[in-house]
């Protein structure tokens, strides 16, 4: 089966000439531009990729298309994301990235390094509840809080411990931040690469976090009829990005997924100057980002007879 959806998007593509080509270009560099800022949830990034979008597929010659309304909780980082080690400047998105939870913090706080040799569960926390380490910061690396979760579960409570947050080394480049927070948590978690210090006394931090409540997105459906309307294929992307890391630092996003977004809209195009055999669907999911909530809604309140699809293409 697999074979055969690869065939058959294959001949699709193939079938896209230079025109086509250069269109798709230009839409991956819109979507990827400034103006969006990381299609992220703060300053309205993703829904103004939305709009947009919802234009192109009208400049196509799609035969409808209509903007699929639904609410989230998120959160954000659009104010300031300053963190210096001992002094030292650290840059967002390439030296230090955040979990999706954080919430803001600011202040100097000293830096407490757990010994990963001789680990002691008591003695880390009888070191932290001295008024030396009052309020540090706990650095450990990125997968020993998972190997001892009871402990660090325990660690990132305020009602059982002091501490202000943790910091985790991870491998370079920092990939893995996320956009779904859902919630925010007590204490930060912030991610940095194997270049942090092994042995500084503070950090400083400035972190400013935004939680949208009920923030409205919406998924944007195209649809070219066919000349049978009994089946239909559907194409699917989505247009969300991760957004913003502070008021200077954005990820662009055009492998994920403006590459894909800008695919449906140039097959929507090609499509619409082929009249197909079946009804041609392409949906450009918003809040998949934010933990797959754009197609979730899209699956329970769907505009079209989910068993009338003859083939789904998910262009991820």
């Amino acid at each position: 089966m697999k074979k055969i959806l690869f065939l058959i998007l294959a001949l699709v593509t193939v079938q896209l000439g230079a025109q086509d080509m250069a269109h798709y270009k230009k839409i991956v560099k819109k979507l990827s531009s400034a103006k969006y800022q990381g299609r992220g949830y703060a300053e309205d990034g993703a829904n103004k990729a939305g709009k947009w979008i919802a234009k192109e597929f009208k400049k196509a010659g799609a035969d409808d298309v209509i903007c699929q309304p639904f609410k989230l909780d998120i959160n954000t980082f659009p104010g300031k994301m300053e963190i210096s080690i001992d002094g030292k400047k650290q840059i967002p998105g390439v030296d230090f990235t955040l979990r999706e939870f954080n919430p803001s913090i600011k202040g100097e706080f000293k830096l407490y390094y757990i010994d990963l040799e001789n680990y002691n569960a008591e003695k880390m926390f009888a070191d932290l509840a001295t008024p030396q380490y009052e309020g540090a910061i706990v650095v450990a690396d990125f997968m020993f809080p998972y190997k001892h979760s009871a402990d660090f579960r325990k660690l990132q409570s305020k009602k059982h411990c002091k501490t202000s947050g943790m910091v985790h080394i991870w491998e370079a480049p920092l990939k893995f931040y996320k956009a779904y927070g859902e919630k925010v948590e007590e204490k930060p978690v912030i991610w940095v690469t194997p270049d942090f210090p092994k042995d500084a006394k503070s950090i400083k931090l400035d972190i400013e976090n935004e939680f949208l409540k009920d923030y409205e997105c919406f998924n944007v459906i195209a649809k070219v009829e066919g000349t049978r309307h009994d089946s239909c294929y559907v194409f699917t992307a989505h247009y969300d990005h991760l957004g913003k890391l502070g008021k200077k630092t954005y990820y662009p996003g055009a492998h994920d997924n403006a590459s894909g977004t800008a695919a449906i809209i140039t097959f929507a195009s090609h499509y619409a100057k082929n009249k197909p055999e079946f009804d041609m669907y392409f949906i450009a999911f918003s809040g998949e980002d934010a933990n797959l909530r754009g197609s979730e809604w899209y699956a329970n309140n769907s505009l079209v007879p989910l068993n009338q699809i003859k083939y789904l293409f998910n262009l991820d």
